[in-house]
C-alpha cells in the first residue's frame, strides 16, 4: 500500500513539472535524476508536514468543543444575575455554577473555533454568553450582536442579550429583546420569566404576574416560587394601603385594577410620579422595602441621604433562600453623588453584593457646608428574608 501511494504521488509530481529543457551535452544525466528525487521527497515531506497540521488543528477544535461541553446550559431563571447559570428547567437542588475561569477557557476555545468557521452564528452566540457570565457586557453585546445579524430567527441570542441589558439597567432594550425572544419561540417558558422579572422590576406587578403564570405552563417549575414571592409582596402592599385609607380591593396578593387605582391615589398624595405601578420609590415610601441594617455607626451617614431609592432583594437570592450582610465603603463625592463603591465585607453571595451596590449608586446625598471634597464612607446593607413578605401566611 506505501508503495502504491509512494508510486502515486510520483506520478502526479511527474505530470505537473514542466518539461525538463535538453541538458547540455556536459551535463551529468544522473544529476538530473537526482534533483528529481530531491523534490520528490520534498513534496512527501511537506504533504507529510500539511497532514499532521491539520490533525493538530483537528485536535485542538475538538478539545475546544469538549470545554464548551462542560459547560452547564445558560438560561438564567432571573436575569439579574448572569454569573449564576442554571439548568433550562430548575433542579430539585441548585446545580454549581461553572468558575470564572471555566468561562475564559470557554471563550478561548470559541475563539478558535471562530477564527475557522467566522460566519458561526451559534459560537458568537455562545461566546457572547460567556463574556457575560464574567461581566464583560461590551464583549458580550458585541458577540451577540453579531450572532443576531448572522442568524436573527435565533430567539435564544435575543433572550442572552436582554439579560446583559437589564444588568446594565437598560430596562428599555431588555423589553425589546425579551418580546422579540417570546415574538420568535413562544414556546420558551424561560423567556416570559425573564420578561417578567423586568415587568416586576419595573413595579408592573400585573404584567409581571401574567408573564409568570405563562413561564409556569410552559414547565418553568421556579416560577411557581416567584409567582408567590410576588402575590405576597402585592398583598403586603394592599395592607398598608388600607391602613393609610385607600382602598386596593381586598388585600389577595393580586394587582388589579382596584389596586392600581389605589396606588395612583397614594402616589398623587404622596407627590410621587403617578403610574399605578408598585414602584422603587412608592415601595420606599409604603415602607415595603429592604433597608441598610440600622446602628449607630450608621445613623449619622443615612441622615445625609436625602433620596434612598429602596434597595431590590434579587429575586433569584430570595428563592435559593439566601441572606447576609455586604458592608461598602464608597465615596460621598461633593456634588451629593457616589463616586467609588468598594466591597468592604460580602455577604458571601455575589448576587446580594451587587444589589447593594446598584442601590447605592442611585442615592443622593445633601452635601456638607463646609465640604469641598471626597469623602469616605461605609454602609452595612442587610438582606434577611422575612416571613410576613416571603410566604402566604
Amino acid at each position: 500500500m506505501h508503495r502504491l501511494i509512494a508510486l502515486t504521488l510520483w506520478g502526479l509530481f511527474l505530470a505537473t513539472i514542466s518539461p525538463l529543457p535538453a541538458a547540455p551535452q556536459t551535463a551529468n544525466p544522473a544529476l538530473s535524476v537526482a534533483e528529481l528525487q530531491r523534490q520528490y521527497r520534498q513534496a512527501v515531506q511537506e504533504n507529510e508536514r500539511l497532514h499532521n497540521e491539520n490533525e493538530r488543528l483537528r485536535r485542538e477544535l475538538a478539545a475546544a468543543r469538549q470545554t464548551i461541553a462542560r459547560l452547564q446550559p445558560s438560561q438564567p431563571q432571573v436575569p439579574a444575575e448572569p454569573v449564576q447559570p442554571t439548568q433550562p428547567t430548575q433542579p430539585t437542588q441548585p446545580t454549581q455554577p461553572a468558575q470564572p475561569q471555566t468561562y475564559q477557557e470557554a471563550i478561548t476555545a470559541l475563539t478558535k473555533i471562530l477564527e475557522q468557521a467566522p460566519q458561526d452564528a451559534l459560537s458568537y452566540r455562545k461566546r457572547g454568553i460567556a463574556y457575560a457570565h464574567i461581566g464583560k457586557y461590551p464583549e458580550a453585546l458585541a458577540d451577540l450582536d453579531r450572532a443576531i445579524a448572522l442568524n436573527d430567527a435565533d430567539a435564544e441570542a435575543y433572550n442572552q442579550r436582554g439579560i446583559v441589558h437589564y444588568n446594565l439597567g437598560r430596562y428599555r432594550q431588555a423589553m425589546s429583546d425579551f418580546n422579540r425572544a417570546i415574538a420568535k419561540q413562544p414556546q420558551m417558558g424561560e423567556f416570559y420569566n425573564n420578561r417578567g422579572i423586568l415587568h416586576q422590576r419595573q413595579g408592573d406587578y400585573r404584567q409581571a404576574l401574567r408573564d409568570l403564570r405563562q413561564a409556569n405552563q410552559r414547565g418553568v417549575s421556579y416560577a411557581s416560587k416567584a409567582i408567590e414571592i410576588l402575590r405576597a409582596k402585592v398583598r403586603r402592599a394592599q395592607q398598608l394601603l388600607q391602613r393609610a385609607g385607600f382602598d386596593p380591593g381586598p388585600a389577595d396578593g393580586l394587582p388589579g385594577a382596584a389596586t392600581a387605582a389605589a396606588l395612583r391615589a397614594y402616589q398623587q398624595q404622596q407627590g410621587l410620579r403617578v403610574t399605578g405601578h408598585l414602584d422603587n420609590r412608592t415601595q420606599q415610601a409604603l415602607g415595603l422595602s429592604s433597608s441598610p441594617a440600622p446602628n449607630a455607626a450608621s445613623e449619622h451617614i443615612l441622615s445625609r441621604f436625602i433620596d434612598k431609592p429602596p434597595l431590590e432583594y434579587p429575586v433569584k437570592a430570595r428563592l435559593r433562600g439566601w441572606e447576609g450582610t455586604v458592608t461598602l465603603r464608597f465615596e460621598m463625592l461633593s456634588d451629593g453623588s457616589i463616586g467609588t463603591i468598594e466591597v468592604a465585607k460580602s455577604s458571601g453571595h455575589a448576587i446580594l453584593d451587587t444589589a447593594a451596590r446598584d442601590a447605592l449608586k442611585q442615592w443622593r446625598h445633601q452635601p456638607s457646608s463646609h465640604q469641598s471634597e471626597t469623602t469616605w464612607a461605609t454602609l452595612d446593607f442587610n438582606f434577611k428574608l422575612d416571613n410576613a413578605t416571603d410566604s402566604n401566611r
